[in-house]
């Protein structure tokens, strides 16, 4: 129920618009974060054998290596390294929210539902990797490309899939072409119906991928992603909507969100045979759909944006079922402060 319960605050929060219960939205979202309890995220075992308790081996994601390992090597529990990975997540994406000018409360209400708990729940590396790419992409529809360039770094010695972001040199600021998204996605959704896992496995075998990337596609793994599961079409079904509303491409930042957004859905298809791969290109690049629905409320009249504030709320509600209840990608939350 905390999850059901925390989301239900962040929606009426968001309606009374007040900065203090905005500021406790923050709080308690760092607190949940800070003091999970082992039990609740499938990778705390990673998180306790591969980083906390490793022989300081800080290469790659340095920094990631020394908060966890750091902790171990002064005596103090791996709890510390939560703490430290959900005020850099929480601080920085809500910076990152500021400088965007996006609302707060609508854009926690919309992350909550699904990215809060694969993110600042479990991957918590992760977490802070994509706030960083949220600064870096403030940055580049800014024209700032040096500084682009810079936060994509600290973010790749947090998480290794950060350099993913470096396609964003490939997107241009200029207003999307509808036609040639919706023929990526066509595209896309061809080539999930075409095994391709021979031809992934040498390119990652070529690039030296990491060997858990490897497991997925040497044929001894059984698992099989659908690709007309209800979230992914719940996000092909957004994504076609914003190729329809196309009078809201005005500036920056909504142009290039798109792009962005069309990358996780097309990818996700187009690398289905490689779950890993499909799974963490879609999800690293998911924020930006979080990104155009919290902005599209500023087309919105003042009179009926409570309207579009439930709506989302409704949407991060079937996300949730679906993420928790259902799937059960998470457990029960629960507290510890040991």
């Amino acid at each position: 129920m905390t999850y059901w319960a925390v989301l239900t605050y962040l929606y009426l929060s968001t309606l009374l618009k007040n900065k203090l219960f905005s500021a406790i939205s923050l709080l308690v979202l760092f607190l949940m974060a800070a003091f999970i309890a082992p039990d609740v995220s499938h990778d705390f075992q990673n998180y306790y054998n591969g980083y906390y308790l490793s022989n300081a081996e800080y290469f790659p994601e340095p920094i990631s290596r020394i908060i966890f390992n750091g902790a171990n090597r002064s005596g103090m529990s791996i709890s510390v390294s939560f703490v430290i990975f959900a005020f850099l997540s929480i601080i920085i994406k809500f910076k990152a929210i500021k400088k965007l000018a996006l609302p707060v409360g609508l854009f926690l209400i919309i992350y909550f539902g699904k990215l809060f708990l694969l993110l600042d729940l479990t991957q918590v590396r992760a977490a802070v990797a994509i706030s960083l790419c949220l600064l870096a992409f403030e940055a580049y529809i800014h024209e700032k490309k040096i500084t682009t360039f810079m936060y994509i770094m600290l973010a790749f010695l947090f998480h290794l899939s950060s350099i993913m972001f470096m396609v964003i040199y490939f997107v241009n600021n200029r207003k999307p072409n509808v036609l040639f998204w919706f023929m990526a996605l066509l595209i896309g959704l061809a080539l999930s119906f075409i095994d391709i896992k021979g031809y992934l496995f040498t390119l990652m075998a070529l690039l030296h991928a990491p060997a858990n990337y490897l497991t997925y596609v040497n044929g001894t793994s059984d698992l099989v992603v659908n690709p007309f599961n209800t979230l992914a079409c719940i996000n092909v079904i957004i994504f076609l909507i914003f190729c329809y509303l196309r009078s809201v491409f005005i500036d920056a930042k909504m142009n290039v969100a798109f792009k962005l957004y069309g990358i996780s859905i097309v990818s996700f298809y187009m690398f289905i045979d490689f779950p890993v791969l499909s799974f963490r290109i879609s999800e690293f690049f998911l924020v930006y759909q979080v990104v155009l629905l919290s902005n599209l409320i500023g087309f919105i009249t003042e009179r009926q944006r409570w309207i579009y504030i439930t709506l989302m709320f409704l949407f991060s509600c079937v996300q949730l079922y679906i993420t928790y209840n259902n799937a059960g990608i998470i457990e029960s939350y629960s507290m510890s402060i040991a």
